[in-house]
């Protein structure tokens, strides 16, 4: 519930039927098989015939990765935001009573001392709201204000609007989402590092890498870092003699450097790639989920009597309000408070926010089709993507199957 809106809904604006979009599949679902299908089209291609990769660290790495990276993220956000758990019945009744009305496993509160903010995160069967300690306190102080009705309903519509993320499962794809990038990077890095490595020592040993008495200096000497190389040398042998035979001919370096050549071209693309759909794409799947989450709190505050657009305005007013005491009350040197003022304005550009700004946020409120975006926009976001998957699929792994491919990879089809 990261927003401020600075106006409400004028009573000249045209009533018309709206498209219920929260009938429909999500713009975020959308987003999210986008970003599936780029990396795993990417990776799986690594298994293909003519694939020189050895693909079952590359493969088993992404996915093992991702899932641990993913299941494990509750318990590091703990640690690294200082959550704690929250001791507020009051809050507490009033999230039981949302998530009951909508079949919901009721999420654990955590406290932060991030002031002012509040937002979930959790896996597939642990949901966590994280509300900062100063929020708590002005929501059940607002929970208890009979004189202002309209304050009573801000801890519902933002409770509600935290709900909404695990009712629509954009915790679950933002989560893997995320880590699915960041795994598939580390990977694609290592394995480049690794196979330059190796190739880098076979050029530097020559002849001497068939010599077993080598591996066993190597290894007694714990010049691999304490790791038993042994069971490569002995894999390497009994896997095909001529690996290490054509490792060692010191004809080879031509060879060893077009290979270079190749991983690089088949790897960095990954990285390009995702960092890319990090960036933006990503991004735009945190900033349409909370469009999202704003227009299902709105529907969960009518469906118990009030008037939801009208509360998740002055909610949205309220939390802004505060955020921006909290920033004007920081304790930080005037220089660092303006720079970090300046940080947040480039980082709320478009296409880096975390978050759609004021007028996006009312604008979807009143009508929730433009959640989707103009016509424009999604064929930008398509199209970026289609491009982003073109870069990966014109690399080394897949030049055997394309008819046309750059020149820059026309030698790799001679390897």
């Amino acid at each position: 519930m990261d927003h401020q809106v600075t106006s409400d809904l004028t009573s000249d604006e045209v009533v018309r039927p709206k498209l219920n979009v929260l009938a429909l599949p999500t713009y975020t679902t959308i987003l999210f098989g986008l970003i599936v299908f780029v990396v795993l089209t990417t990776v799986l291609s690594s298994i293909l015939p003519d694939s020189n990769l050895w693909w079952p660290p590359l493969l088993l790495g992404v996915v093992l990765l991702t899932i641990r990276d993913f299941l494990n993220s509750p318990e590091q956000q703990a640690q690294n935001q200082h959550l704690y758990s929250a001791d507020s019945p009051e809050l507490y009744n009033l999230l039981e009573n949302l998530t009951q009305a909508t079949g919901q496993v009721t999420p654990q509160i955590m406290l932060s001392q991030k002031g002012n903010s509040v937002w979930s995160f959790g896996t597939f069967r642990r949901h966590f709201i994280a509300i900062g300690a100063d929020l708590s306190k002005v929501l059940v102080d607002y929970m208890n204000n009979s004189q202002h009705p309209s304050l009573k309903e801000v801890a519902k519509v933002v409770l509600a609007h935290e709900v909404a993320h695990f009712i629509h499962g954009d915790v679950v794809r933002a989560g893997i989402a995320r880590s699915l990038l960041k795994t598939t990077v580390l990977v694609a890095i290592i394995y480049w590092i690794y196979e330059i490595l190796i190739f880098g020592f076979a050029m530097l040993v020559g002849p001497q890498l068939v010599d077993e008495q080598l591996w066993n200096v190597l290894k007694e000497y714990g010049i691999a870092f304490g790791i038993n190389i042994m069971p490569l040398y002995a894999w390497m042998k009994g896997q095909d003699p001529q690996i290490l035979k054509a490792l060692a001919n010191p004809q080879q370096t031509l060879s060893f450097f077009y290979s270079m050549i190749y991983y690089t071209q088949a790897l960095w693309p990954f990285v390009i790639s995702c960092s890319l759909l990090y960036f933006f794409v990503w991004r735009k799947l945190i900033r349409t989920r909370e469009l999202y989450a704003d227009a299902r709190a709105a529907e969960m505050i009518t469906n118990a009597g009030g008037d939801g657009v009208s509360s998740v305005l002055i909610a949205m007013n309220v939390i802004g309000s505060l955020m921006a005491l909290s920033e004007n009350s920081s304790r930080l040197p005037p220089i660092l408070t303006t720079a970090r003022k300046r940080l947040n304005m480039l980082l709320s550009a478009n296409l880096l926010a975390f978050r759609s700004n004021d007028s996006v946020s009312r604008a979807a409120l009143a009508d929730p089709i433009l959640i989707f975006g103009s016509s424009r926009q999604i064929a930008i976001w398509t199209g970026l993507v289609i491009l982003l998957l073109e870069l990966t699929l014109q690399s080394s792994l897949t030049v055997q199957y394309l008819h046309q491919p750059g020149a820059h990879l026309g030698m790799c089809q001679e390897l």
